[in-house]
């Protein structure tokens, strides 16, 4: 009995419902924080010796090593910092939602089974996550593992219940149209910039986190860091982000940057106000997918290089390839795929009306 005690007391209990409070106004960001490792003097002096033809492959690695803080995916993810784009995630629920609770895990594939744990692993060490134990959540969603096209394996929580009982929010986004069409056609130097794990590196508040709570086969877990899957994650993330380079001329479509310039030394200055804005707001950056200077990028389904931009073909094989869609769930997933708005549509509103036309038929 003694020993049962002792659990339940180091088990966190979940909180009362605390006052939401009203979302701030846009700021602008304060006068910027430069890091330690590199002052002003020997930014500029470093700039000033650049020319036109200077290796940008150098000028990628050189960078990637001055702000090797910000690529660092070893240890805890960190959360997103400053006023405003530091601000936790709530989750309001509507008016006499009534909580979900799924009565057990369900099951993995056993060849996923591997993948999945791993991935929970990844999450829990970067304290994404956290394990709930034995205590009673009123909600409680499941987890699905589904196979990567390229390999391993993707976790995901289907919130479909939450989703439906909360109060949504929402912030104006660009279409990848919209973002491409801002880069200058004069542009000659290019930069694309993904943050790592965008949604995970956004806090929750400790209501929102017990809302979370999913099942899995190893046990019950919440979220930290706002959840993939919900549906006020994308317009929390984009509010943040937007304030947290606001000022700054770059192309951003939620957690993907893109940064281009006519001349070598514009280009480096707007890189690198971009860099110092990631330093300030503790924000991560995925090296594997970043090019830091370059003159052809991928950005957002696109490629872009001096004086053209023109859709990424893998993406086009993958729409011509994708097997006919029959069914509400089939055309979901295939209007999901990158550009198919605006490749196959047109765009978004005559997507969004075949949609509603095949509704009607099925």
């Amino acid at each position: 009995m003694e020993v049962l005690e002792e659990k339940a007391a180091k088990v966190e209990e979940p909180v009362k419902k605390k006052e939401v409070k009203q979302p701030k106004k846009m700021e602008a960001p304060t006068t910027p924080m430069r890091s330690e490792h590199w002052s002003n003097d020997e930014r500029e002096a470093w700039i000033a010796g650049l020319t036109e033809e200077s290796n940008l492959a150098e000028i990628d690695k050189f960078l990637r090593v001055k702000y090797k803080h910000l690529f660092d995916d070893i240890s805890e993810l960190k959360a997103m910092d400053g006023p405003v784009v530091g601000e936790p995630m709530n989750i309001e629920l509507i008016e006499g939602a009534e909580p979900f609770a799924i009565g057990g895990a369900r099951s993995i594939p056993f060849h996923l089974r591997g993948g999945a744990k791993d991935v929970l692993d990844y999450m829990l060490e970067r304290r994404v996550i956290t394990p709930v134990g034995d205590v009673p959540t009123p909600w409680l969603s499941p987890m699905v593992a589904v196979a990567k096209p390229c390999g391993g394996v993707r976790v995901c929580v289907d919130y479909t219940k939450l989703n439906a009982a909360t109060k949504p929010t929402y912030h104006p986004a660009l279409t990848p149209q919209d973002a491409v069409s801002q880069i200058p056609s004069d542009a000659q130097f290019f930069a694309k910039i993904d943050l790592r794990k965008g949604y995970w590196q956004m806090g929750l508040t400790e209501e929102a986190s017990w809302l979370t709570t999913f099942a899995t086969p190893w046990g019950k877990f919440r979220f930290l860091r706002a959840p993939m899957g919900h549906r006020n994650s994308g317009d929390a993330y984009s509010y943040r982000g937007d304030v947290a380079f606001q000022g700054i001329d770059l192309q951003k479509l939620i957690d993907d940057l893109s940064v281009a310039a006519k001349n070598i030394k514009d280009f480096v200055r707007k890189l690198l106000e971009v860099l110092e804005r990631c330093h300030r707001h503790s924000l991560t950056i995925n090296g594997e997918k970043s090019t830091l200077a370059a003159k052809e990028i991928e950005f957002v389904g696109y490629k872009i290089s001096p004086g053209k931009i023109e859709p990424d073909r893998r993406k086009l094989e993958a729409i011509e390839c994708f097997p006919a869609p029959t069914t509400r769930t089939e055309l979901r997933s295939f209007m999901g795929l990158p550009l198919c708005h605006y490749v196959v549509y047109g765009d978004v509103y005559s997507g969004y009306y075949l949609f509603r036309k095949f509704d009607q038929i099925f």
